[in-house]
């Protein structure tokens, strides 16, 4: 990404309102129970300096890719590449359905490339979101007058389809919810945009016909049918959970009203005000590491401050949106146009999959790069010396000092990979009864990851399962 052409950049206000975040998330981990494992990252999702780096970076990708004044092309090779893997996923997620499962998985729905079934429903209304508006200007224009960006983004009904398919086989109802969502708003843009070149032409015919698609596909594979309807006893369940543990965070928010009990810190804390019966309830060894609502693990994690921080950003983007649109900057190729469009659609779904769901690498990673493809303002022009020396960029001490954090941070993502990987041999030499190997494999990861204090508990934890087992 150093040495891509920038076509856009991020905001300089993007960043004060990342400083704002950070501070609340530092403030919280530093009275939280494990104020180092905290702020590193603890597992499983690692909400510190693990992986909020990441989900920072594939933004400032997207920005610098994908924003501005972004060629065409790249906007194209976003479309297919996005379209070519939610093809891959979505023949994985179909043979799962089936029972032929490609890659090694214990669970019972579909899901397995992207965490769980949620998570691979999300992804899937991402996809939807992202390809839409693209799609839909290449069935409201005629050979004659579309655009070449227009035909050539073909591709995108391989993406669209393969997102519906994603949607429809994780059975996921904050996905189908969420899609929903999406298709409706899609509408509400195109019949508000009659003015534009293609704008309010058969705007109905592709939401609806997608809408069909999904429902069809719903209602002929039974899992997601019965989690829809209700007729799962499981899917009951999850409702009444979903309930008690917004309840259970309500209450110990008003314990940490100021700053929460930091990232990763809601396992710890979340003990002390969950019914008695919840664990024996929902399954022994289970872990709540969330309150399965993005608003609820905003506040969890960085308390008001937090909370506020994050209304504040949000409230700041669709100020810049407004003044962007009334200035007429807002204006470029059709391809940009339509990506800006999926974007926004894109963070509209992940939002409302999220109101039922928490965040991981999963669902974060694609709306992330495209919240900073749209949010990215044009990046600086060229100088003619600059332009003859771009093949050849400047290294200035700027471009050392970041290279070298990112090659720190990067050690330490080694590091904590490495870590899992020894706690993952370890599990698996307990469940095989090989006590020694186990041990010497719970050792090598503390070694790796002596912040961690949750590798003892682990170990423990799975010696204990074996011993009982």
């Amino acid at each position: 990404m150093l040495f891509a052409r920038a076509s856009g950049r991020l905001p300089r206000g993007v960043g004060w309102w990342l400083i704002v975040a950070a501070a609340a998330l530092v403030a919280g981990a530093v009275f939280g129970s494990a104020p180092l494992a905290q702020l590193i990252g603890r597992w499983p999702r690692y909400e510190g300096a693990v992986a909020l780096p990441v989900y920072v970076l594939a933004a400032w990708s997207g920005a610098r890719l994908l924003g501005g004044d972004a060629p065409p092309r790249r906007v194209r090779t976003a479309w297919v590449t996005t379209s070519v893997a939610a093809l891959v996923a979505a023949v994985i997620a179909v043979t799962e359905t089936f029972g032929i499962h490609l890659l090694a998985t214990t669970q019972a729905r579909p899901g397995s490339v992207f965490g769980n079934a949620s998570d691979q429903g999300i992804v899937g209304v991402v996809v939807v979101a992202m390809l839409l508006p693209a799609c839909q200007r290449v069935l409201a224009s005629d050979r004659a007058t579309a655009s070449d960006s227009s035909q050539r983004a073909g591709i995108g009904w391989v993406g669209l389809g393969s997102g519906i398919v994603l949607v429809a086989t994780s059975a996921s109802r904050a996905a189908m919810l969420a899609l929903g969502v999406v298709l409706v708003a899609h509408l509400a843009l195109r019949l508000a945009s009659r003015g534009r070149s293609g704008g309010g032409r058969g705007a109905w015919g592709l939401p609806t016909g997608l809408a069909v698609l999904s429902a069809v596909l719903v209602g002929a594979l039974p899992m997601a049918r019965s989690r829809l309807t209700g007729d799962s006893a499981l899917s009951q369940e999850t409702v009444t959970n979903r309930l008690t543990m917004w309840r259970a965070t309500a209450e110990l928010l008003r314990g940490h009203i100021a700053v929460g009990v930091g990232p990763s810190g809601f396992s710890d804390a979340i003990g002390a005000v969950l019914p008695e019966n919840w664990f024996a309830t929902v399954g022994e060894g289970a872990v709540l590491e969330s309150p399965h609502n993005i608003l609820g693990q905003v506040a969890s994690a960085g308390g008001l401050v937090g909370l506020v921080a994050v209304l504040g950003f949000v409230a700041w983007v669709i100020r810049e949106t407004r003044l962007c649109r009334r200035r007429g900057s807002a204006v470029g190729p059709g391809a940009l146009v339509d990506l800006r469009e999926g974007a926004i659609l894109a963070i509209l779904g992940w939002s409302t999959a999220l109101l039922t769901h928490f965040t991981s690498p999963g669902n974060m990673l694609l709306p992330a790069l495209l919240a900073g493809a749209f949010l990215a303002e044009p990046a600086p022009p060229l100088t003619a010396s600059e332009g003859d020396a771009r093949s050849e960029p400047r290294r200035g001490p700027r471009w050392w000092a970041v290279a070298s954090v990112v090659c720190v941070w990067a050690l330490g993502l080694v590091g904590a990979v490495a870590g899992d990987f020894a706690l993952s041999s370890g599990m698996d030499a307990v469940q095989e009864g090989r006590a020694g190997a186990a041990d010497s494999a719970f050792t090598r990861a503390q070694r790796l990851r002596p912040w961690d204090a949750d590798v003892p508990l682990i170990a423990a934890e799975s010696f204990a399962g074996g011993l009982d087992g």
